[in-house]
């Protein structure tokens, strides 16, 4: 029996990490950091080295941990085998192993400890690279046929998880294979992202991708010449991952829909129940971890969330019990599928995204919703259950308003005498769930605190890292709200470290129901089509900005390490696999930055910058690649390594792949109209000109207007949509006026708006046309409301039209309120005002300015106070970033501009617009 391909969600693999950055946050709890880094436990490097002798050599990695034989070559690619193991297995199956691996002198290399071997096998891990433990590089096909035979024969029955990039050898429970690169070879894509590469027999490229399925190229045949081709044969054990959608029923009785999240040790799916006609959700663990299913970990918890549901259900606040059943080697939960929304989208739903902005009405329903979840927790705790998991998508709110638990895999029974598992969620969970101690109520109690703050503020997430800045943030609320400050003192009381002096729930019920609707008129915000007044700044205000500008600039150039190749400071993750120069997360934003703010930059930084040019395949993006940062070099006076930048970019293959501002032509024209600009150089404009000419002979035209595609999807806003390029094209159009690009920039943005969100007077944009239901509505300068008004704006100056300077003025408006949880240029506060900074620059209405001094004022709060000067947090406020994007470099732009509102924004070429002077551009 041969169990068929369990479904893949439609727009790519979702993993259910909580953080898509989870193995980039395992060693640093302040900094993401590669695991590169990672200092191995010697366990399986001595293991391998009683076995190899001084002929090999060793390669020690965080990660992998590589062995070769000296003076030896390995092909650069063609079938390699895997040996599949967990922690319970591997020292066995690495000395079954080694003995073959040795005597036939192939290269291989294995995960470098237990740790990293468990931690590939996490909830939170990937599942293309679960429990893959030893990768061999056979010589050749003759090679590769007679290591997998003798690896079969020394091996036997061992038992290993399942691999779902792989074919099975046989009916070996341990031993795959998969045709793949031996060697790394990687090319660079647009985005600047290193993707692997195998070689075509044409010599062309083809990408080697890590998907959950086998997949072989169609030029290679099967390895086995007994068997059926390659790309088409089946697994050789029914040990595959269960149903297709719409396929063959589970159970005979269960129908997959679609594939709601993936992880190594399974699935959660929507499925149909056939003998009830009842949608229902179906959560699957696969059979990962120990030899024993018994005693497997994951199957363990589905075992206990099973009977977890069983005693809760009834309380009425759990989703309904249904199944358990074991097909092929996975067990599968059935549940109730709730007609309900999370935590996170009912608290938006009465909070920013309601129709009654009324302070009373949001007090009146986040108190039911706090003591709804309250006399929840009370019902589980009176059945000896700790959730142990609380989070704003862990809580569920029906249609009929009544709160459910759900996920509750990690849950703790107080009356059964079993192991807890070390398990938290960054800024929900106790100091003492965090430290690994016997769960007690008390846990659920401060994960209420969380929650409520959540509500109102959506930051608990930060609580961890920065716990004084995330408390002054909702301090901050309070004020703007109006709201009780009975209910920041109980928050305040449910996050008290000590368990001890922590409030209980009869408490919190107590309080809430003592606190009077507030009767005054103050409203959570004031949408329009027209920005509100607002005050001056104080002169307070002024100070603390500068302040926390010196601040910033001390900690940046505290944390630079040239001594590194991979990134001078710490940044997102993203630098790990891409180019640790762009300007988006890279050092040129944060150099820039340093180099406004201080007027220079250390020597060892440039440097740094020029030694690395040469040193990575950069695209010729704007923010992904080498157009940016010959701007910035250009900037700080390296202007021959700046020219030498913008002369490979302008000869790289990757332009006029993507039409876009941060990765293709659109921001390519518009860095060389930005040298035209400042050298005069007709070259510059010559080639802005071929990138606008290019935009103009390859957009699609429509009743909507202009727009352009990349991979298949039409997406919208300044970052990647048509309002970057409309932003471009109205410059350039400055430049070389009557050649269409007006015309062109202008049907652009009537597409953008042909694709606006009208929500309660806010005007918002979904990523892409054609989004799924649920995705957010953008307000942030990268994909929404901001950066279309970026576009808009300067579309009015060149042409005077009124409907543009209204569409404007609206985005400004429904990017006036500071009630946001993100902080960053690209997403957020930052970003918000430095558009109402271009509002006041190009209008001259100094009400932009002073809500671009009400943004940072909501900005600072968050600060984060180190010894070596002030930090922010990066997008998911649980680690420190310097970036540009969306870190401290970014924020300290907007703020280093917000003092000198006279000062041009970054990136922007508003001197070609009529009436802007001929002012020095940055």
């Amino acid at each position: 029996m041969v169990a068929p391909v369990l479904p893949t969600p439609s727009r790519g693999e979702r993993p259910m990490a909580q953080h898509a950055s989870f193995f980039y946050a395992l060693l640093n709890r302040e900094y993401f950091e590669s695991l590169d880094r990672y200092e191995p436990s010697t366990q399986y490097i001595e293991i391998a080295q009683r076995h190899v002798g001084f002929s090999w050599e060793m390669k020690r990695g965080g990660y992998w941990t590589r062995f070769q034989p000296k003076d030896t070559q390995r092909r650069k690619q063609g079938w390699k085998i895997h040996l599949s193991a967990s922690e319970h297995t591997a020292e066995q199956v690495l000395e079954c192993a080694l003995p073959v691996l040795v005597a036939s002198q192939v290269a291989f290399k294995f995960c470098s400890d237990p740790y990293i071997l468990r931690m590939s096998l996490n909830k939170n891990a990937p599942r293309t690279g679960a429990g893959k433990f030893v990768t061999v590089y056979p010589r050749s096909d003759e090679d590769f046929r007679m290591q997998c035979a003798q690896l079969h024969e020394a091996l036997g029955d061992l038992w290993g998880p399942y691999l779902l990039t792989d074919r099975p050898y046989k009916d070996s429970k341990v031993i795959y294979y998969r045709y793949g690169g031996h060697l790394p070879m990687e090319q660079t894509d647009g985005e600047g992202i290193r993707r692997p590469m195998i070689e075509a027999p044409d010599g062309s490229w083809v990408e080697d991708p890590r998907v959950p399925v086998f997949r072989v190229p169609p030029w290679v045949k099967s390895p086995f010449p007994s068997s059926k081709p390659a790309a088409t044969e089946p697994p050789a054990a029914p040990r595959a991952p269960a149903p297709k959608s719409g396929g063959k029923l589970l159970k005979d009785r269960y129908r997959i829909g679609e594939a709601l999240k993936f992880n190594a040790p399974g699935g959660i799916y929507e499925a149909m129940d056939v003998q009830t006609g009842q949608p229902v959700i179906i959560r699957e663990a696969r059979h990962i971890r120990h030899p024993d299913p018994a005693q497997d970990y994951d199957i363990q918890l589905l075992e206990k969330e099973a009977r977890i549901l069983k005693r809760l259900e009834h309380t009425g606040y759990t989703p309904r019990f249904i199944d358990f059943f074991q097909q092929w080697e996975h067990r599968f939960l059935v549940q109730e599928k709730l007609d309900a929304d999370s935590l996170w989208g009912h608290a938006m739903g009465y909070g920013v995204a309601a129709a009654d902005q009324s302070v009373s009405l949001f007090f009146t329903h986040l108190r039911e919703t706090v003591l709804k979840i309250t006399h929840g927790l009370k019902a589980l705790h009176a059945n000896n259950v700790v959730v142990r998991d609380l989070t704003r998508k862990n809580i569920m709110v029906t249609r009929d308003d009544q709160v459910k638990f759900i996920d509750l895999e990690f849950a703790f029974e107080l009356d059964r005498e079993e192991p807890h598992t070390l398990s938290w969620t960054d800024g929900h969970s106790s100091p003492q769930q965090r430290r690994g101690d016997r769960p007690t109520p008390a846990d659920d109690f401060y994960s209420l605190g969380a929650i409520i703050l959540d509500q109102i503020t959506f930051t608990a997430p930060g609580l961890d890292l920065n716990r004084e800045g995330i408390l002054r943030s909702f301090r901050q609320r309070f004020d703007d709200y109006g709201l009780p400050m009975e209910v920041y003192d109980i928050v305040l009381g449910l996050l008290e470290v000590d368990p001890a002096r922590r409030w209980d729930l009869d408490r919190v019920i107590s309080a809430f129901n003592a606190i009077p609707v507030p009767q005054h008129e103050k409203l959570l915000d004031v949408w329009g089509e027209k920005i509100t007044d607002l005050p001056p700044p104080p002169s307070a205000l002024l100070g603390a900005i500068e302040q926390t500008l010196s601040g910033i600039s001390r900690f940046i150039l505290a944390k630079a390490d040239p001594s590194r190749d991979d990134r001078l400071w710490p940044t997102q993750p993203e630098v790990f696999s891409r180019n640790p120069l762009n300007l988006d997360y890279g050092a040129a934003g944060t150099a820039y930055f340093l180099h406004r703010q201080n007027g220079g930059l250390p020597r060892e930084t440039v440097d740094w910058l020029l030694k690395h040019l040469d040193g990575y395949d950069c695209p010729p993006g704007l923010m992904s690649g080498l157009s940016g940062v010959a701007l910035v070099l250009h900037e700080i006076g390296e202007h021959q390594a700046a020219r030498n930048a913008m002369e490979t970019a302008a000869r790289s293959p990757l332009n006029h792949q993507a039409h876009d501002l941060f990765w293709g032509d659109a921001g390519w024209g518009l860095a060389n109209l930005h040298f035209w600009h400042r050298t005069g150089e007709s070259q510059y404009l010559m080639r802005a000109c071929e990138a606008g000419e290019y935009l103009l002979r390859t957009k699609k035209e429509s009743d909507k207007g202009a727009s352009w595609d990349y991979k298949g999807e039409t997406r919208l806003g300044l970052g990647h949509g048509q309002s970057g390029v409309a932003l471009f094209l109205t410059y350039l159009a400055m430049a070389r006026p009557g050649e269409g690009f007006l015309e062109t920039a202008i049907k652009a943005l009537d597409f953008e708006l042909s694709e606006a969100q009208s929500l309660f007077g806010k005007l918002l944009w979904y990523p892409r046309v054609g989004a799924r239901a649920g995705e957010p509505k953008s307000p942030s300068m990268r994909h929404g409301t901001a950066g279309v008004g970026t576009a808009l704006l300067r579309a009015y100056v060149a042409t005077g039209e009124p409907r543009l300077r209204k569409l404007a003025e609206w985005c400004a408006a429904t990017v006036g309120s500071r009630h946001t949880n993100k902080l960053w240029l690209s997403y957020g506060l930052s970003g918000f005002g430095e558009y109402q900074l271009d509002m006041y620059r190009l209008l001259g209405d100094r009400q932009y300015l002073n809500r671009a001094f009400y943004m940072a004022e909501a900005i600072l709060p968050h600060r984060i106070d180190k010894e070596e000067g002030i930090a922010f947090a990066a997008d998911e406020l649980f680690r420190i970033s310097c970036d540009l994007g969306a870190g401290s470099a970014g924020i300290g732009l907007f703020l280093h501009r917000l003092l000198r509102p006279e000062q041009p924004r970054f990136l922007m070429l508003d001197e070609l617009l009529p009436g802007r002077g001929a002012a020095t551009t940055a």
